[in-house]
């Protein structure tokens, strides 16, 4: 059995190069990692629906092997949807700047599916993304998840997650310990 990191980064084409980042430095933790690669970044004509990337994902080859997840943004959401709907059953998920104001924007329930997410979840959280503070997140996380998670809050301002050295880091801390749930401390 290999341990497989599965990557699914935020909707923007321009992400493209940051997940490829993502499978080199966090990937190298597993024994290999697949990039989700959304179908209208290669056919612009194509329309982001979580049905059509929900199948995708249903299309990849994890049998027999531990699946992990790392997802950005919407990969977050997607993640939470194919979890719940069995396609994809993880040891472990790290959710990377969780889109909670797109969510709420396109009524996606947040809070249903983070009470039924039974995966132990590392969320990384920038103090102040206008997508969700980490404090905003960690009130949801204390009320909804009922899962073993961490929550560890980046010092920016922004939705960008640059600095994956520094994500490395928390997510080995979260590999070993997949301990009880919690905060760590910020940056």
């Amino acid at each position: 059995m290999k341990n497989i990191l599965v990557v699914l980064p935020g909707i923007n084409s321009n992400l493209k190069e940051w997940a490829s980042d993502v499978s080199s430095e966090i990937g190298n933790l597993f024994d290999s990692s697949i990039i989700h690669e959304y179908s209208h970044w290669t056919d612009p004509s194509e329309k982001f629906t979580f049905d059509s990337e929900i199948d995708r994902i249903r299309q990849l080859d994890l049998a027999n092997n531990a699946v992990f997840i790392f997802s950005k943004s919407i990969g977050c959401l997607l993640t939470l949807v194919a979890v719940y709907e069995g396609i994809i059953e993880p040891e472990a998920a790290i959710l990377v700047g969780f889109p909670l104001r797109e969510a709420r924007k396109n009524e996606f329930p947040v809070e249903d599916y983070l009470s039924s997410f039974k995966v132990e979840t590392l969320f990384i959280q920038n103090k102040a993304d206008p997508q969700a503070s980490s404090e905003v997140i960690e009130e949801i996380l204390e009320t909804h998840m009922h899962a073993n998670y961490r929550l560890h809050a980046l010092s920016r301002d922004d939705h960008h997650y640059p600095d994956l050295a520094k994500m490395r880091a928390e997510i080995e801390r979260f590999l070993q310990l997949q301990g009880p749930k919690g905060n760590s401390r910020s940056d």
